[in-house]
Formats: C-alpha cells, sequence, structure tokens
C-alpha cells in the first residue's frame, strides 16, 4: 500500500532545477558579499548574514504546513527566495507543478538581478577602491586625535 506520493520525473526535474537556481543565487550573494571583506574570516562573517534566510524558513516549512499559516506570514515566507526548494518539494509531491514553477521563475528573477550587481560590481574599479576607502577608514578611526 502507497500513499502516492512519489514524484515523476517532471516532479524530480523541476525540483532540480529549483535546487540549483537557488544555490546559484546564494552563491553569487555569498560572492558579492565576500568581495568586501579583507580575510577569509571577514568573508566568512559576512556570509553569515544570510544564514537566517537560508534556515529559519526552512525550518518553519520543514515542520509548519504553509497553507494553515496567517497570509502575512505565508507571504513573507513566499518572498524569501531561499524558500522555494522547501516550497517546490512538497508543491512537486502533490503534483501542483504550477506553484513550484512560479517558484522558479520568481528566484531565476532574484538570481539574474543578484548575477547583474555582482557582474557591474566585478566589471568596474569599484571594487578596489571599496577596499581602499574601508582601509583608509580604519586607519583613520586608529589615530590618536591631536
Amino acid at each position: 500500500m502507497s500513499l502516492g506520493l512519489v514524484p515523476s520525473v517532471l516532479g524530480y526535474v523541476i525540483l532540480g532545477i529549483s535546487l540549483f537556481i537557488t544555490l546559484l543565487s546564494a552563491l553569487a550573494l555569498a560572492v558579492i558579499l565576500s568581495a568586501f571583506a579583507e580575510d577569509v574570516r571577514g568573508a566568512q562573517s559576512l556570509v553569515s548574514y544570510v544564514y537566517p534566510f537560508l534556515f529559519v524558513p526552512s525550518l518553519i516549512l520543514i515542520y509548519i504546513d504553509i497553507n494553515t499559516l496567517p497570509v502575512w506570514l505565508r507571504t513573507v515566507l513566499f518572498a524569501i527566495p531561499y524558500s522555494q526548494p522547501i516550497i517546490a518539494s512538497r508543491a512537486v509531491a502533490m503534483e501542483d507543478y504550477l506553484t513550484a514553477i512560479i517558484g522558479i521563475i520568481y528566484v531565476t528573477a532574484f538570481t539574474s538581478v543578484i548575477m547583474y550587481v555582482a557582474s557591474r560590481l566585478f566589471a568596474t574599479e569599484k571594487i578596489l577602491t571599496a577596499k581602499l576607502k574601508f582601509r583608509g577608514l580604519r586607519r583613520r578611526a586608529q589615530q590618536p586625535s591631536e
């Protein structure tokens, strides 16, 4: 006796695309944040600000059905792009492919914006001047006032 919750081949493809696009988005955001760090520890501390957006929605969606949540909380969870793989996995299990595809479109748009910002940041010399400005501010802050 089975429940029939096994995804089809199309479901696996949709879920794989959702995971890939979301991982690409997280990596692009981590690269942008890490570019402003001086060393590896600084990069890790800057990227750690993204972790709540990755883990909190996932934990909420693992234990709570999204359809039972209030509309405002459901909207917040749908707006966080990193919650879309969890939403897509439930939608694929219930054969609600439209929800998963809309999530993929949303995360693709978000990823495109993040990738555009990353390409604009690295295409110019702003990344170098931003580091120099940060270094100069630290030196000025460390010098005693006269």
